[in-house]
């Protein structure tokens, strides 16, 4: 082999080792080792440190953290479950964060706590980090946060859900207790994140069920993770009029069981205390006493 071909043998041999070397740290190649419950449209850039020298480089990297959710939400960072910062989200939803980290393979979770007090789904996001890089993790969209006005409810009834979200997002409602997985219903987020959907019950049986919501922005196309899942039940509770006790007769023991209930909800409480709801309108009023002065017996 000639001195020339010898040399360029080198060259190419040096040149594959330098470019396999630099491989796992491009943005890319990171990318494609990582694992997340994020949404597809998360962006993870990775900036390399431009110090000179060889070896392993064991300087922390910093991370970017940047996304949506309701406004006015206390968003809560974490490396490998362990709480690395907060931040507040701004009055539109928006949010970011910088954090300093030691290299090597970490799960970083991002959830939220919004103005009401309830807590989004903990999004996870898996990257091996090396020491002393700079890597932006964006679009970042957290879940919708979701409870309802009760948990046990009659039969045909209606179940008003609610939460928050990032502002005119389009919440999907979808059930748990059926193969297919159309959305059951749809609605927008206000100004101000706040959505609800008002479920009707008629169709459902005795038992207990499960829907869960995930919403998507109307401007990006992002879409969020599912929220937690919104537990409840249907019980068929059969009423006697406005005997409440049930000693076949309608007197002053039960006018002060419905004033227990004046001006709630007897369904919050428990549940079969719900028959005080006598022209089932979800509130115990004067309209319920009327029906009991009616039936009244001694």
């Amino acid at each position: 082999m000639s001195i020339k071909n010898a040399f360029l043998a080198i060259t190419i041999a040096l040149l594959s080792i330098w470019i396999i070397s630099l491989s796992p740290h491009r943005a890319q190649d990171t990318y494609a080792q990582t694992s997340s419950t994020l949404t597809s449209g998360v962006s993870v850039t990775i900036e390399e440190e431009t110090t000179g020298g060889g070896g392993n480089n064991n300087n922390p990297a910093t991370i970017n953290f940047s996304g949506f959710t309701s406004p006015d939400a206390i968003v809560t960072f974490l490396r490998n479950s362990s709480v690395i910062g907060t931040a507040l989200s701004s009055s539109d939803g928006m949010f970011e964060k910088s954090a300093t980290v030691s290299p090597g393979f970490i799960t970083f979770g991002i959830r939220s706590r919004d103005a009401q007090g309830l807590r989004t789904q903990t999004s996870e996001l898996t990257i091996n980090v090396s020491g002393g890089g700079h890597i932006n993790i964006s679009n970042i969209f957290l879940s919708p946060t979701i409870t309802a006005d009760k948990f046990k409810l009659r039969q045909g009834g209606t179940l008003r859900i609610h939460g928050s979200t990032f502002p005119a997002s389009i919440v999907r409602i979808f059930n748990n207790f059926a193969a297919d997985e159309t959305p059951i219903g749809e609605v927008v987020a206000n100004t101000s994140g706040l959505w609800e959907y008002f479920f009707p019950t008629e169709n459902l049986g005795e038992g207990e069920y499960s829907i869960k919501v995930n919403a998507q922005m109307e401007t990006t196309h992002l879409v969020s993770p599912f929220s937690e899942d919104l537990e409840f039940t249907i019980a068929e509770i059969m009423c006697s009029g406005a005997d409440f006790n049930l000693d076949t007769r309608v007197n002053i023991i039960d006018f002060s069981i419905l004033i227990f209930y004046w001006e709630k909800n007897p369904a919050l409480g428990n549940i079969t205390n719900i028959c005080t709801d006598l022209n089932t309108d979800e509130i115990v009023n004067i309209f319920d006493f009327s029906i009991l002065m009616h039936e009244w017996t001694d």
